[in-house]
């Protein structure tokens, strides 16, 4: 993407446009490499991974997803015909479901450069860019984010997830959805 290793969601937002207009309509095999590689230095914690595997190649790679979805893979039966050996995945299709609805404001942790809105309610969770807002934060908006009553229409496509919560001697499974919204708009009060 030709861009430095501390470039910001922002600046790595740019470049692929850019990128991408530099390719046009004809190197398909490149645009999917392009799109590929946005796609992991967009998420903060595939980056951190990726970043990981450059400074250390023999560190384990962790599976990016820990969702619900359907898993393409290659592999051989055992002997048995018990056991499937995967020698090699395919393609992960995570479930998803479009979604279009308000969130207020004071239900998100805003950091430097995201903020990280949480729906205990509806069990969703969604990153936000300042640039899809237009508006500039920083930290110490948490401190006063209780007074925002300004709300959010969320129009995003989310993808099904699990995590795990130990309660007792046993792990429960609890279904979550998270997204990175296509299209953000702020309605005033």
């Amino acid at each position: 993407m030709r861009i430095p290793p501390s470039a910001s969601p922002a600046e790595l937002r740019v470049a692929y446009r850019l990128r991408t207009l530099e390719l046009g309509t004809g190197l398909r095999r490149e645009q999917l490499t392009l799109e590929r590689a946005f796609n992991i230095l967009g998420q903060r914690e595939l980056r951190a991974r990726y970043d990981a595997l450059l400074a250390d190649p023999e560190a384990p790679a962790i599976f990016p997803y820990g969702g619900f979805g359907f898993l393409l893979a290659s592999g051989e039966r055992s002997s048995d015909g018990e056991t499937f050996f995967v020698h090699r995945i395919l393609a992960f299709s995570p479930e998803q479901k479009r979604r279009r609805f308000h969130l207020p404001l004071r239900v998100c942790d805003f950091y430097e450069d995201r903020a990280l809105c949480r729906d205990v309610r509806r069990k969703l969770e969604l990153w936000l860019d300042p640039a899809l807002l237009h508006i500039h934060w920083d930290p110490t908006w948490n401190q006063w984010k209780h007074l925002l009553g300004t709300k959010i229409e969320v129009d995003a496509t989310f993808f099904h997830s699990g995590k795990y919560r130990k309660r007792g001697d046993a792990w429960e499974l609890i279904r979550w959805e998270t997204a990175l919204p296509s299209r953000i708009a702020v309605q005033l009060p």
